[in-house]
This record gives structure tokens, sequence and C-alpha cells, in this order.
């Protein structure tokens, strides 16, 4: 890093200018507010004498848990539609057996994210017969070079998988408040402290769940009355000073 000054007529070296920012506010204290799951767990512990525990039909598949199945090896596709085909859940969140033999089963039987080739002959999902999950629908504007590879590991000196959520403060004034935030070390967490962050009341801070399902009776416009209704019980739980929301799919299910 290098600062030219033109009204000094000066040039500030990386180790100068880095120390100015560093002294120019009280960064430590304010690092002090920052909020972590561990935090919520000891709280959690402190205050219910165990942390929550989840029912085993949440973790398995038709009675097969993933473990289970991630252990059977040179498993094909068919005994794999028999195993899955019938929990209509993969179809209502539009998994496939594709996805779950190329994608998941990889990662869960070898700890690591599945390899495939950089071209992709699938159709945009705009334009599929079928109905491809969310994430399908975005595609990425750039060239990603795959050597040294992006990942947090290899490159954490500039790269990091953690997701600050809570109430963001102005970016233009800094402050303690933007480091009062519930900090994750990665976007996916366990359904254990899904629970925790659902009952926490750390330091007074507090979570609202708002459901995102609708009656299957109100057929597509139940879609947009669904979202609208999602807005508002949004916004009011922002002006009655909940710090999370939680938006739940749990009841979904044949009628919803």
């Amino acid at each position: 890093m290098l600062l030219v000054d033109t009204q000094e007529k000066t040039i500030i070296q990386d180790v100068e200018l880095k120390l100015n920012i560093a002294r120019s506010r009280p960064h430590s204290d304010w690092l002090k507010e920052q909020i972590h799951l561990e935090d919520l767990r000891e709280t959690h512990l402190k205050k219910y004498k165990a942390l929550p525990t989840m029912d085993d039909d949440i973790s398995t598949l038709k009675g097969c848990s993933i473990q289970r199945v991630a252990s059977v090896n040179g498993i094909n596709e068919k005994a794999l539609a028999r195993m899955w085909g019938g929990d209509k859940r993969l179809s209502m969140f539009s998994y496939t057996i594709e996805t779950v033999n190329l994608l998941l089963l990889p990662m869960i039987q070898s700890k690591k994210e599945a390899l495939g080739s950089m071209g992709n002959d699938a159709p945009l999902a705009c334009l599929s017969l079928f109905q491809p999950l969310l994430y399908d629908y975005f595609k990425q504007l750039f060239a990603q070079v795959t050597n040294p590879p992006i990942d947090p590991f290899r490159e954490k000196i500039v790269m990091s998988l953690m997701c600050p959520i809570g109430p963001e403060a102005n970016l233009l004034v800094p402050g303690s408040k933007q480091c009062h935030r519930l900090f994750l070390k990665n976007p996916i967490i366990s359904l254990q402290d899904i629970e925790v962050i659902k009952a926490t009341s750390y330091r007074e801070w507090k979570s609202k769940i708002i459901d995102i399902t609708f009656d299957k009776k109100e057929g597509p416009k139940g879609l947009s009355i669904a979202l609208d209704r999602i807005c508002e019980e949004s916004c009011k739980a922002a002006q009655e000073n909940y710090q999370l929301l939680i938006l739940s799919d749990r009841k979904s299910g044949p009628n919803r």
C-alpha cells in the first residue's frame, strides 16, 4: 500500500500508512462488540442447562441416514432412486437424483467439493422445462481462474467465508455499531445452532421466525400474496427491534 499526498508533496510508505489508519480510531474496542456463535451457545447452555437436540427424522431420509448412504461404495443411480425417490421433500425443493449422486454424495464421502468439467450444456434455468433450484437462476459474469483456487484455506489472507448477520450500521459512518453483529464462520450452520439462534437472548438480541409457505389452495396467486405478507412481517419485526429474521419453510408439506 502506498499513499501519495499531493498537498504535502510527500509519499507515505506502507507501514506508516497502516499505522496511521490503525491509530485513527479505537478499532480494538470496536471489535469487542462482535458476537459469535460460541457466545450464543454458552448463554443458551447457562439458561437451559443443555443445548437443543434434534429429532432423528430431520437428519434421515426414508429411514436411511445420510451417513449410511455415504458409506455405500459404488452405489448407482437406480439404487439411489429407490432409496431417495420416495421422499417428497426432494422434489419439493427441486433436488434430483443427479444432484444427490454427483454433488452431495461425493462431498459426504470425501469431505471435498465434487469435481467436474467447466462446460455445462444444460439449458438456462429460465428456459428449463423442469423447476430448477433458485440458485441455478444466478450465474457469475466474470472469468474465474481456478489456479490457485479461490478458497478460505489456501487463500485465507484475502478470502473468507465469514458471514456477518444482524443489523447493519451505516458504512459511511465508522463506529462500533458496524461490529455489533453476529459473525458466522461460514454461511451453513447446523440444525442445533439454528435452534440456539431462535432462542437467543444474548445482549438482548431476539429472533423472529417468519413462515414462507402458503396454502396450496391459493394456487399461483398465493405466491404473490405470501411475498407481500413476508415483507410486511419482516418490516414489522424490524420496527419491533428484532435483530434476526429467520425465514422458515418447516411448515411445507402436501398442502403447503
